[in-house]
């Protein structure tokens, strides 16, 4: 049974105990006086299933042949005069399949968000800005690790940003090309460029974002992750149960205590 059906039965539980009096019974069972298993079950599966959403981030990429293609369509176009490309980025190795490349995102023949061969740094091309050919990152993102990974054009320059943080800028001019080749990530195709590793919220925009907006944006994607263990508690002795529900303003917080 998935989560999601366990809780259901813990809310069947809850719902039973309280049908139930406490000398009647309900179809030949009493179930008076475990609702408070349902409440506890239902809380526990409830923390195990959030805790699965949030550890169980990224699609993986086997290196050799995966890759995702999906067909041209407008919203994958810009007006050529500004782009931004953007990916978490978790390599496990810094050599992808054919020249060796390993793409994030791309277009082919027009633009291109690779980490480049044996030393892992970001590189963005688009085709018709000048300077041509591949503007790479200073640094190279780490393996096993994590990165956050944006380019961004603008009409006068490209910049790459490694964790929100501005990594590299050159000056270019010209207007980008635009086609209708399909999109790829994780692999130019089943042979070529393929990642070793996993990716996580691949996004094209048609603007050049600032830097203000990709540091709050790494920000977000940071904080997401658990990056802590998580410990047990003995609930067998408990009669109640405090939860919080944190709000918007900070220090401020909803509490209440079931049972």
């Amino acid at each position: 049974l998935q989560y999601d059906g366990l809780r259901g039965i813990a809310v069947l539980i809850v719902l039973l105990s309280h049908t139930s009096a406490r000398e009647q019974d309900l179809f030949f069972w009493n179930f008076h006086g475990i609702g408070k298993v349902g409440v506890y079950l239902f809380f526990v599966l409830s923390a195990f299933l959030l805790t699965s959403i949030v550890l169980r981030k990224g699609r993986s990429f086997n290196g050799t042949s995966h890759y995702i293609s999906t067909p041209d369509s407008n919203s994958l176009d810009t007006n050529g005069n500004a782009i931004t490309l953007e990916a978490w980025v978790k390599p496990q190795d810094c050599t992808g399949t054919g020249d060796g490349r390993q793409t994030i995102l791309t277009k082919s023949s027009a633009y291109y968000l690779n980490l480049e061969n044996t030393t892992c740094k970001p590189a963005f091309y688009w085709y018709g800005i000048n300077p041509a050919g591949y503007h790479t990152a200073d640094t190279a993102v780490p393996l096993n690790t994590w990165s956050y990974v944006v380019a961004t054009y603008d009409g006068q320059a490209v910049s790459i940003y490694i964790d929100g943080k501005l990594n590299k800028t050159v000056g270019a001019t010209g207007t980008g090309t635009i086609n209708t080749e399909s999109l790829r990530i994780g692999g130019f195709n089943s042979s070529a460029r393929n990642l070793n590793g996993y990716l996580d919220e691949v996004k094209i925009s048609n603007v050049a974002r600032t830097a203000e907006e990709i540091a709050e944006s790494y920000r977000m994607g940071r904080d997401h992750y658990l990056n802590k263990t998580i410990t047990s508690t003995d609930l067998s002795g408990k009669s109640s149960l405090p939860f919080y529900i944190a709000a918007d303003r900070p220090g401020s917080y909803l509490s209440a205590t079931v049972g």
